[in-house]
């Protein structure tokens, strides 16, 4: 512990303040403090009060190396913002009576529950609540010394999910129903050097995304007409999983494709998927798209794509492929069938027909044949049957459809 209140200390790294990795609470309030140089020494600082001195910022990058500390006050300063290094265990952020009037290069406080910026200019924002809200995430309980108002917070669930990297990038906060449109015309803006010329974005989104169900990427880029589209652009894709305060996105190994299956593991977090553009040679910086939060699948599986495989032709051997959803479900074994379609009648169940796998008979020839599958969970939860139309089958060699009328006259 070290406690210099009202000491006029100018500088951390005057002789006697003794200052050494092993401080876990620091108090230097009441002083004439302007820099922070010598306080990454504090590794295992965990309260640090820095409040009545005469800083201005920037300049809190020394802060980086305190990653365990839980409370930090800088209140009545002279900061204009709070732009600093991520603190990944602070819980209390008190910036008080400061010239705070920007949220412009706002930190990553993943674990932080209450953050003060009383009668600072920022004040005037409209809704600066919950911008806060969108910044630090659902660990915060309170701001300004009260509890969080339920206003606040239904309304800070209306943002788009990128919200929070556009005002950490300067974007002037709206309301939510300007929002969507207007965060990304400032993405756009931001990524004027990521398109190549000629092409303009029309759109970079992420489906909702739910366990166990298939999650699609949306980024549309249209060419202006004006010149040549030779060569093609190509897309590449990466998908990262995060936390709410998206920071800390981790790549995931091999999803490099439109679509990606969120785990069980992963309900709770948000996807990002970078997307690069490639134009000849020239590779692009990559635009992003960010995901809601992964939402727990209702365990109920649902059928995505249905396929037949096989030739349809009397004899051969047909296999029925289902891709599924499960939703959160245990897989199961589904229930699969096969039905007869004559030309402008309605399918009739083929007898015998209930496995995934079906040899085509004599029967079948001048007919579709369906394949119908339904869903279903270890715990017995069935999703809505879908069906597969295949084109006719056709006559094996040798059959009787296949004799011309010569072969059937007898013989002299």
């Amino acid at each position: 512990r070290l406690d210099l209140r009202g000491h006029r200390v100018r500088s951390l790294n005057a002789s006697g303040l003794n200052l050494s990795s092993n401080l876990e609470f620091v108090y230097l309030r009441d002083n004439l403090l302007s820099t922070l140089e010598g306080v990454e020494v504090l590794t295992r600082v965990k309260v640090l009060d820095l409040s009545f001195n005469d800083f201005k910022g920037p300049g809190f990058e020394p802060l980086e190396n305190c990653k365990v500390m839980q409370f930090l006050s800088v209140a009545q300063n002279k900061l204009k913002s709070l732009t600093m290094a991520s603190q990944p265990r602070l819980q209390v952020l008190a910036a008080s009576k400061n010239k705070i009037s920007t949220l412009k290069g706002f930190p990553y406080l993943p674990v932080l529950e209450h953050l003060r910026v009383e009668e600072n200019p920022i004040l005037k924002m409209p809704h600066l609540e919950a911008s806060s809200i969108l910044l630090v995430g659902p660990t915060l309980k309170k701001f300004n010394d009260r509890d969080l108002s339920r206003e606040e917070v239904a309304l800070a669930n209306r943002y788009p999910a990128h919200t929070a990297l556009c005002i950490r990038d300067g974007w002037e906060f709206s309301r939510p129903e300007q929002a969507a449109e207007s965060t990304f015309c400032f993405l756009v803006e931001k990524w004027k050097d990521h398109i190549p010329l000629g092409f303009f974005l029309k759109e970079a989104s992420i489906d909702k995304p739910v366990e166990e169900d298939m999650c699609r990427c949306h980024f549309t880029i249209i060419h202006d007409g004006a010149a040549s589209t030779d060569p093609p652009l190509f897309l590449k894709y990466q998908w990262f999983c995060g936390d709410i305060s998206l920071s800390n996105f981790i790549p995931i190994p091999d999803a490099t494709d439109e679509v990606y299956w969120p785990k069980h593991n992963d309900i709770g977090k948000v996807l990002k998927v970078e997307c690069s553009l490639t134009l000849g040679e020239m590779v692009y910086p990559p635009i992003f798209a960010i995901s809601s939060r992964i939402s727990r699948g209702n365990g109920i599986p649902k059928v995505v794509n249905l396929e037949v495989h096989g030739e349809l032709v009397e004899g051969s051997i047909i296999r029925g492929c289902a891709k599924v959803a499960w939703c959160g479900g245990i897989p199961g074994k589904g229930v699969a069938s096969w039905l007869r379609r004559k030309w402008n009648s309605s399918p009739v169940v083929i007898v015998g027909a209930e496995d995934e796998v079906y040899q085509l008979t004599i029967d079948d020839v001048d007919s579709s044949v369906v394949f119908m599958y339904t869903p279903v969970t270890e715990e017995g939860a069935k999703g809505e049957p879908q069906y597969k139309y295949t084109d006719f089958v056709k006559a094996g060699l040798g059959s009787y459809q296949d004799c011309s009328k010569s072969d059937l006259e007898p013989s002299a």
